[in-house]
Formats: structure tokens, sequence, C-alpha cells
């Protein structure tokens, strides 16, 4: 009788192994699937040419970008640079700040970003002296959806002044740009690591070496509007100059009069900065989509911690403290080889965050699995 009991329940502990090693593969797989997702390796750049008129339309995972340097020409005035662009915005932006136009050096951080908040306009550059590590300005109200707006961005050693339809909508008191000028690649449409895509149409973009006055930036907002908004002005002595006539195809040219270079709309969607495990205080963000996302990171990992260690601890008898420590090791690993996965899939971001709550999740799983030591038949198992 008792031999009788006991090979009950080897088999019963062999047949609690084998479901279990099969949710446990089953469970991996659902896992690697998830944060890899392999066909965002290769998505289309969602970037398209307007056919009513001259223009790109960025969607949701769209980038373009000169593949040169734009360098500031010897002997133009200290700090000096003006940013024209004709922008329809298509939404209002409650969280983060999408990039409409970035300067990146190709250095760990961009050097001067135009973007959206709401519908507002926001300008940051660079500051290491900075508390936030940058100085912003902008204009209150510059975007509103679906209408096409010129915006003009002056600055120099006097100051910052921002210009809504030729008109000035915004002030700062500090220069976008080093006295020693900027050679930086330009961006439109996201950032250099992709991770802040801005929706809406371009119609054009200049930039100039100077700082343009006043009774020029009005002009020139009276030859945009002459044109029918949908064509930037003329501009000989520009750094570039992008119009976006073309209608068709991967770039678009620089129309300045110099030989600055081209623009690149690459037909899949590619990053340039690829960014390794971005600190919890730099992604940090106190909202549901960001408390939605720790949630997920955490109970997604609950399962793997729980499996494996009852595995561990009924296929292999193995003492729990150990078989704990196994499978939040297991867990943390599986994790760093997803996070470190990512820094190459374009549309995923490789944060220390999730690594730090994947690995939470996966203590949090091993303390309700239970051991599958058992005592002498007839006395209570061992948990």
């Amino acid at each position: 009788m008792r031999a009788h009991s006991r090979l009950l329940m080897l088999f019963h502990m062999k047949k609690t192994t084998s479901l279990l090693t099969g949710a446990l593969l089953l469970t991996l797989g659902i896992m690697i699937l998830a944060g890899l997702k392999p066909k965002g390796f290769r998505i289309r750049n969602e970037v398209a040419w307007l056919h009513s008129s001259p223009g790109l339309c960025f969607g949701r995972n769209g980038i373009a970008f000169t593949q040169d340097y734009l360098t500031w020409p010897a002997g133009a005035p200290d700090n000096a640079i003006t940013i024209e662009m004709s922008v329809k915005a298509s939404r209002a932006y409650a969280n983060g700040v999408p990039n409409i136009l970035t300067l990146w050096d190709g250095a760990a951080s961009d050097v001067l970003v135009v973007g959206q908040w709401k519908n507002h306009l926001v300008i940051r550059t660079k500051d290491r002296t900075a508390r936030k590590g940058f100085r912003e300005t902008g204009a209150v109200h510059a975007l509103p959806k679906d209408t096409v707006i010129l915006i003009t961005i002056a600055s120099g050693g006097d100051g910052t002044v921002v210009y809504v339809n030729g008109r000035p909508g915004g002030r700062g008191n500090f220069p976008l740009v080093a006295a020693s000028g900027l050679s930086a690649r330009l961006v439109l449409g996201n950032s250099p690591s992709g991770g802040s895509p801005w929706r809406g149409n371009l119609y054009g973009v200049t930039i100039f070496a100077r700082k343009l006055g006043p009774p020029e930036i009005a002009g020139r907002f009276l030859a945009w509007d002459s044109l029918g908004r949908a064509w930037v002005p003329p501009a000989p002595d520009a750094m570039v100059r992008y119009a976006f006539d073309e209608g068709r195809g991967d770039a678009a040219r620089n129309s300045a009069g110099n030989n600055g270079p081209g623009l690149t709309i690459p037909v899949i969607f590619r990053i340039l900065q690829h960014k390794v495990l971005v600190l919890p205080w730099k992604d940090f963000r106190l909202d549901k989509s960001y408390a939605g996302d720790a949630t997920v990171n955490f109970a997604g990992f609950m399962p793997l911690g729980f499996l494996l260690a009852s595995l561990l601890m009924t296929g292999l008898a193995m003492k729990r403290r150990r078989a704990v420590a196994l499978a939040v090791l297991s867990g943390f690993l599986l994790s760093l080889f997803i996070e470190l996965a990512q820094v190459w899939i374009p549309t995923r971001s490789s944060q220390m965050s999730d690594l730090i709550l994947n690995t939470l999740g996966a203590w949090a799983g091993t303390i309700f699995a239970r051991s599958g030591k058992t005592g002498a038949p007839g006395k209570d198992r061992h948990y």
C-alpha cells in the first residue's frame, strides 16, 4: 500500500513537472515575442509626399534627416540662426514634446529641438549649466490643429524671438546656438532616437546662418502668404532650403543655391541615435500611460518567476531559497536580453526602469511558488 502511494506520488510529481515545463516554455515564447516584436526591426517609414501641394506628411513612425552635417560658414555672426517652417499640426499632444525639427550633433543629446506640446510651440536648446540640462522658450497656441502656419525662429547673441505668421509670439533671453556656431545633422518629424514622433505636414523648411530682422521676416511672411502658404519663399543666402516640391522619391534636395546637404527620406524607418538602458529619472512621467507601462512590466514577469521557481522545487527538489534566487536571476537576464535587443528596434526603447520592474516582477512571482517536496505519506507537504 505504501509502495502504491509512493508510485502515485511520483506519477503526480512527474505530471506536475511536465505541465510546469510546458507552461514555462510557452510563457518564455510569449514574453520574447512581446518584448522583441520581430516585425518591428523593419517597418515602413511613415513619411508621404503630399499630392495636392508640395510638402511631406509625417505619420506615427516617420523620420527624415540629412546624411551630412550642416556647418556654419566662416564669418557667420556669432550665435546666429533663423529657422523658418511652414507647418500644419494634425493633433495636440498632452504627453511629451514630439519633435518637429531637431539639430543633432551626433553626441548623447540634441543641441536644438523645436517641438509641440498641446498646441504650443516648444523650443529647447542644450545648456549644461541649466538645472534640466536645457533652456526653453516657445510660443503659446502657435500650432492650432489643421491650420497652416509659418513659424520663424530668429536667434542671436541678444536673444531669441519666435514669430507666428510674421508677428512676434514669444521670446527668450538666450541664444539657441553657441558663439562658435554649430555642426549638426537636421532631423525632421522625430528625435534622432525615434522616440518623439510628430504628426502633421511640413511644407517647407529654411535655415539661415544669421538672425533675420522683423522687416525681413514680415516680408517673407507676405511672400509665403501670396504663394498660397504651400510654397516657401526663395532664399539664395540660406544654409539650406527644402521646398519639398519633388513629389516623390526618397530624398528632398537643398534649393538654397549652395552645396548644402540634401534630405534623406528612407523607405524603412531608421533611427540615428541608439540609447542603451535609459536611466529611470530621464524617462519618468507622472501620467496614466507611464503607470500602465510600469504595471505591465511588473506583472508580465510574475508568471516567469512563479513557474520557474515551482519547476526547480518540484522537478529538481531544489531548496526554496536557491530556487527563488535562480528564478529572479533568470528574470533579470531575460529582461536584460530583451532591453539590449530593443536598442536596435526602432519602435521600442531600452530603459533601466523596465529592467528593474521586470526583475521585481519575477521576484514577486516566486512568492506564490510552492515547494514540490513531500513528507511521508499522510503527512502535510512542506511549503
